[in-house]
């Protein structure tokens, strides 16, 4: 028997061209240099959601995680309901391992997300509980159960594991030059920078042991460390985000790129071990913001992790047959499975979601794939069927995701928190189906998800989005009006109502509504993209032409972009100009059908009649019901001669002009379907009411109620740290009693208290939490008064303060809570503060339902009895205090950040 092909998978999450290419170029790292010369490499598209355990699972199955079973970070566990990491017996299929493993391949795998327990196979199983714990000082380090597979690999693995204390202080040094200066008290970034260090190593150790000390044909290695560290060290690579000091960026600046050296030297080391003919993988599941998109400065490094994602991760494969420089186009996550599959002799399956890379092999290898590989037999190391498991840290480990900011914090009721994590999961797995193109089968899930949280203002957009997309304006109309309801839309809301106006072919509308969303939310959606449609649509070419080209200064990796200014092409016969912009969105996107539509079009106009057709087949791949790409190639494979085959995809149109007629009627059972399943959830909760004796609650426990009464409400606002806990204690004297539940005490940044309601923060999810302040006064912060319910009616106490004065005080505060203060940037801070207060009392000023009164903080200080005043004359009868009472609580001295 011939020897089996050797292959080596190194997972890198988060890896980016955009930070290596700039090292390639300057020599700094030469083992991805000299794999990228001696094999085929690209992008690699990610998927939606970009969540690492779904992410890295499809990578291993070739599947979506519809079909592959793992949908976030956690679950509940189905015997003890309990909450816990998703994990190896999470996956309900097959990864590649199991499948070359059933082939007799001798496979390895370490480290890969969601892995534990350890399965059973013919090589090894390192989890991915392997390295945790490094930073524990004790002596004893104990593996968690079934953490390597097999046994006795136990003692000499767990042997070569790292702590952070082992961690020499010049590879720190190395990416943190000025190390010895940083105040560790007070800034744990380098203790962070450490941990994770080791546990990189802990993983490297034992990966190279396998390959120096045991037969091996597969081995898979998997590290998260580039995905932490960059989101804890991003935002001072240079140029450093706003809000970053000077101080903070000389310090830190370098970290990003240092560890881009670091995993460049490992890499190394798996060319020095590897024979020759060994395939050699690297990859990443999703790139990382590393210039003009990275979100604004946040002293929580993983507040909406996600929107540090970049959609193109890295692709590069060494090995035999496979094309030397090769450049890959239009690689997608899904792609790795059955691509590696067919290069190790073995074929793909046709419920694989991803397809062969056949553009990366000198020559391409037959492929002929089975069916599925999921009722093969065989020993495939997998876990029996009827396998439990009980992770003894299971808490702790959740908990970290929660510190980490990949899940939400957890209810102390175990029962609410089981439907907290059941609710994200079906979101996640809503987003997959959006995500590949099957609006139909999220359809139900976000009924579902909105019919337990009505409050929610995002399930809610995303349900009028999934509603228009199926045809169901009328229903995703609907939806948007039980949700407008604040005093300024969202971004996604004026979005949704603009692609509406296009359906009803109502474009002027549309374009006042994109403009407004341009102005209004530059900072949190780009627009361009859907107003360079409706441009287009419009026959006005040149000024869709421009907002293509704003959408691309913006984010050069914009495919959507790249698509439009395709369609402008076509629309102004520039075919070359549109073939360009065409071939270079499908190498970012591979899955936008109508740029593969757009970049046939152009071809045939260019004489390429082969090239053409293949266009035009790669967009029915994406989109097969599309008419108008079968009616085009009925007429350029009749020009090809190839008759059949015309004759083929014209049957296939005539199918399709049928199938349109039908379309009411379909939309008629569609909303039959969805009047049934309300009834369903309805009737379910009458039920459950019935047995339990009491209502059927939602997941959102703050609201007060849904009834939209109007109501006559004070509220006290204000940029934090503005003087809104004084106003609230000079209120609370004068007899209007605070909505508060004393969750935050009084501490050394406020001595006298912070008259806060805790859930009134989760304002933006839920509006209605406010209507628990009817007839007291509310503490709202400034950047949720936009999440206001429009029924009521408001009576505002803005607090003002010097911005300069706020951005020191905020900064002092951090400091005091051990938040990393030393690196926000007062003087830009001050900048931003004060063009957030102009925006703010804009929104207040054109709210017809809002009177307010500007407070400032230093009049209030000084001239108490003057500013309180003017209070109890703007609310009235609503505070019945004496004016010498509420003045008496005002206590200058403890105004600590009067310096101007």
């Amino acid at each position: 028997m011939s020897a089996k092909p050797k292959t080596i998978v190194l997972g890198l999450d988060s890896f980016d061209w955009q930070i290596i290419d700039p090292l390639l170029e300057q020599g700094e790292l030469p083992n991805l240099a000299r794999l990228r010369s001696e094999g085929a490499s690209g992008d690699l598209a990610t998927l939606n959601p970009t969540i690492s355990p779904i992410l890295w699972n499809s990578i291993a199955t070739g599947k979506r995680a519809g079909k592959h079973g793992v949908h976030g970070f956690t679950e509940v566990d189905p015997v003890t309901e309990q909450i816990r990491p998703v994990s190896s017996l999470s996956r309900s299929c097959k990864a590649i391992w199991n499948i070359l493993m059933e082939k007799g391949f001798d496979c390895h795998v370490l480290n890969w997300f969601a892995s534990h327990p350890a399965e059973p196979l013919s090589g090894s199983s390192v989890s991915d509980f392997f390295a945790e714990g490094v930073a524990d000082p004790s002596p004893d380090w104990p593996l968690a159960p079934e953490t390597i597979f097999p046994k006795d690999l136990e003692e000499p693995l767990s042997e070569l594991r790292i702590k952070l204390h082992e961690i020499p202080g010049d590879l720190i040094q190395y990416l943190v030059p000025e190390a010895a200066k940083v105040d560790q008290e007070k800034d744990k970034r380098l203790q962070i920078l450490g941990s994770e260090l080791a546990k990189a190593y802990s993983v490297h150790a034992a990966a190279t042991w396998i390959l120096e000390n045991r037969s091996w044909d597969f081995l898979a290695v998997y590290w998260r460390t580039p995905d932490l560290l960059k989101h804890h060290f991003m935002p001072f690579h240079p140029p450093a985000v706003a809000g970053v000091s000077e101080e903070g960026a000389a310090m830190y600046g370098g970290v990003v790129t240092g560890v881009y050296r670091l995993f460049d030297q490992l890499i190394g080391r798996y060319v020095e071990l590897a024979p020759e003919e060994t395939t050699i993988v690297v990859l990443s599941d999703h790139g990382f913001q590393s210039g003009l998109l990275r979100p604004t400065y946040h002293e929580d490094p993983f507040k909406n992790p996600e929107a540090w994602h970049r959609s193109q991760g890295v692709f590069i494969a060494r090995g035999p047959n496979i094309s030397k420089g090769g450049e890959v186009y239009g690689a997608r996550l899904l792609d790795v499975a059955p691509t590696l599959l067919i290069h190790n002799g073995v074929q793909p399956a046709f419920d694989m979601d991803g397809r062969v890379l056949t553009e990366i092999f000198d020559a391409v290898p037959s492929i002929e794939p089975i069916e599925s590989y999921e009722e093969s037999g065989g020993d495939a190391g997998l876990h029996p069927h009827d396998k439990t498991y009980v992770l003894p840290d299971a808490e702790k480990m959740v908990q970290q995701f929660v510190d980490l900011g990949y899940i939400a914090p957890l209810d102390a009721d175990s029962e609410k928190a089981a439907r907290q994590t059941r609710y994200a999961n079906k979101n996640n797995l809503a987003r997959d189906y959006l995500d590949a193109g099957r609006p139909g089968l999220a359809l139900p899930l976000l009924e579902d998800l909105y019919d337990e949280d009505p409050s929610s203002t995002g399930i809610a957009e995303r349900l009028a989005y999934v509603q228009r997309q199926l045809g169901l304006g009328t229903e995703a109309e609907a939806t948007l009006e039980k949700i407008s309801q604040t005093l300024k839309e969202g971004a996604a809301l004026t979005m949704l109502r603009a692609q509406i106006c296009l359906d009803k072919k109502q474009y002027a509308e549309a374009v006042k509504l994109l403009r407004f969303a341009e102005q209004e939310y530059s900072d949190q959606v780009v627009t361009q993209g859907i107003l360079g449609r409706t441009y287009n649509i419009m026959g006005e070419f040149e000024a869709a032409k421009a907002c293509f080209e704003r959408a691309l200064e913006r984010n050069p990796d914009d495919a959507e972009a790249l698509q439009g200014l395709a369609a402008v092409g076509i629309k102004q016969r520039d075919y070359v100009g549109a073939l360009d912009y065409a071939l270079r969105a499908v190498q970012k996107k591979p899955d936008l059908s109508y740029a593969h539509f757009y970049l046939g079009w152009a071809a045939s106009k260019l004489g390429y009649l082969k090239e053409a057709i293949q266009a035009l087949k790669s967009s029915l791949t994406y989109v097969p019901r599309n008419r108008v790409v079968h009616l085009m190639l009925v007429k350029l494979l009749s020009k090809a001669g190839d008759v059949g085959e015309a004759h083929k995809h014209r049957k296939i149109a005539a199918e399709l002009l049928h199938l349109t007629k039908q379309r009411n009627q379909k939309l008629g059972k569609l909303r039959d379907e969805v009047v049934a399943r309300s009834k369903r959830r309805k009737d379910a909760k009458e039920a459950a009411s019935s047995d339990n004796g009491v209502a059927a609650t939602s997941l959102s426990t703050e609201s007060a109620g849904t009834d939209a009464k109007s109501l006559d409400l004070v509220l006290v606002s204000g940029i934090p740290r503005s003087g809104t806990s004084l106003m609230m204690q000079v209120l609370a004297a004068g007899g209007l009693e605070p909505l508060q539940d004393g969750e935050r005490v009084a501490d050394e940044n406020n001595l006298e208290g912070y008259f806060e309601f805790e859930a009134i923060k989760k304002l933006k999810d839920n509006p209605r939490i406010i209507d628990q302040g009817a007839g007291k006064v509310t503490k709202v912060i400034s950047l949720l008064l936009p999440c206001l319910p429009r029924e009521h009616r408001y009576r505002v106490i803005y607090m003002r303060r010097n911005p300069q004065q706020v951005a020191r005080s905020q900064a002092r505060m951090l400091e005091r809570n051990g938040k990393n203060s030393a690196y926000l940037e007062p003087f830009k801070a001050a900048e931003m503060l004060a063009k957030h207060d102009e925006k703010t009392l804009r929104l207040l000023g054109e709210a017809e339902n809002v009177s307010f009164l500007e407070v400032q903080y230093a009049d209030l200080v000084d001239e108490p009895i003057k500013s309180v005043a003017r209070v109890k004359e703007f609310l009235g009868e609503l505070l019945p205090g004496h004016l010498d009472e509420m003045s008496e609580v005002v206590k200058p001295d403890l105004w600590r950040e009067r310096q101007a």
